[in-house]
């Protein structure tokens, strides 16, 4: 299957437009994966998680991809299976569809990463809830890319109250 080629006299409305629809389409299988993160047992060590969006920051266009990170003070060891201990990280299991490529120079002129950052904050957000994220126990946060700047950092879900 060949990439989609975005043209270098795109609008800037048009591929906001043009990207919120094509991620807005996968929320389904977002909320389906959130489902069963949300659902997971987890060790008493786990204080926090946060899940990062990595996607592109650079003329990388494959689409967002999401890790989980669990953090506790206690960074425990453990020989259960869950993996699901302070200090563990993984890939959720989320696939995506090739976005469509632009060329380097168009990438950071028409702010390529700033638009699909933003689109993909507002998504997972909603997702989230969606998924009955509100409920969840753990505090969680949602990081845009490593980088600050490019789209709006979450709380998914707040600490509670002893």
């Amino acid at each position: 299957m060949t990439q989609k080629v975005l043209p270098d006299n795109i609008a800037p409305i048009a591929l906001e437009k043009m990207l919120a629809r094509q991620i807005w389409a996968k929320s389904d299988d977002l909320i389906e994966c959130f489902e069963g993160l949300i659902n997971d047992v987890y060790e008493p060590s786990v204080e926090s998680m946060m899940i990062s969006a990595h996607s592109p920051v650079d003329a990388d266009t494959s689409g967002p991809s999401f890790w989980r990170y669990l953090g506790g003070k206690d960074k425990l060891i453990t020989n259960k299976k869950s993996g699901n201990f302070a200090g563990d990280a993984s890939t959720l299991s989320f696939e995506f569809p090739d976005l469509p490529i632009v060329n380097r120079g168009l990438f950071y002129d028409i702010g390529y990463a700033d638009v699909l950052g933003n689109i993909i904050s507002d998504w997972t957000y909603d997702s989230w809830l969606k998924a009955g994220g509100w409920v969840f126990p753990i505090p969680t946060k949602l990081m845009i890319y490593t980088d600050p700047g490019y789209g709006q950092d979450r709380e998914l879900t707040r600490a509670t109250s002893s």
